[in-house]
């Protein structure tokens, strides 16, 4: 975080329904369509301590090919990777490796969350559960460190809940993340934790 700014990017292929669970997330009308190159959004949020508003911008990316090259222009600064792909699509995992496979030489620079995309679909499902934590296996063997959450369109509590955890645990960090102690983790047991791995990959 800088400047009192936290920023999301967001990426994934064309069609896993990244921009409309943002609308939905900020309860704003969503009336579809692809997005083209990159859109941002942002929003304050009050602090408790008499410091000024966080200012949370979300960079929202066009999934198609073609936009792919422009991450690493954007990708710059970020505090949170959101990566989609679509339980419906199986294309959309393999294309979401291949994301992280472009930007695996800057991936401790940012905390990455993958999110699959479109759960209300059950009966379209095609990613198992096995496909994904294959997936996620073979990314921590290239020494990716993700969280990994579901979602749709008419239910995002854990999307939500993650931006919560994101959201209220970087405002209150002063020093850089590698470093900071501090008690925003959810998990009530541990009494200090670095917000990079306790706080993401802690117990829901």
């Amino acid at each position: 975080m800088k400047n009192g700014n936290i920023k999301m990017l967001f990426l994934g292929s064309a069609g896993t329904g990244k921009t409309s669970i943002i609308y939905r997330y900020r309860n704003k009308a969503y009336n579809g369509g692809p997005t083209v190159g990159i859109q941002m959004s942002s929003h304050c949020v009050t602090n408790d301590n008499g410091k000024p508003p966080t200012m949370v911008k979300l960079w929202d990316m066009a999934g198609a090919r073609y936009w792919w090259t422009w991450i690493e222009h954007y990708i710059n600064g970020v505090d949170i990777l959101f990566i989609f792909y679509d339980v419906t699509d199986k294309k959309t995992l393999e294309e979401a490796g291949e994301i992280m496979d472009g930007i695996n030489n800057i991936k401790e620079k940012f905390r990455t969350i993958l999110v699959g995309n479109k759960s209300d679909l059950e009966s379209k499902r095609v990613i198992s559960v096995f496909d994904i934590n294959n997936f996620i296996g073979i990314q921590r063997s290239k020494g990716w460190q993700l969280r990994h959450i579901e979602c749709s369109l008419y239910n995002i509590t854990a999307f939500r809940k993650i931006m919560d955890r994101v959201i209220n645990g970087m405002k209150n960090i002063n020093v850089p993340r590698e470093i900071v102690t501090t008690g925003f983790n959810l998990d009530k047991s541990r009494k200090e934790s670095s917000w990079g791995l306790d706080f993401l990959w802690g117990q829901s």
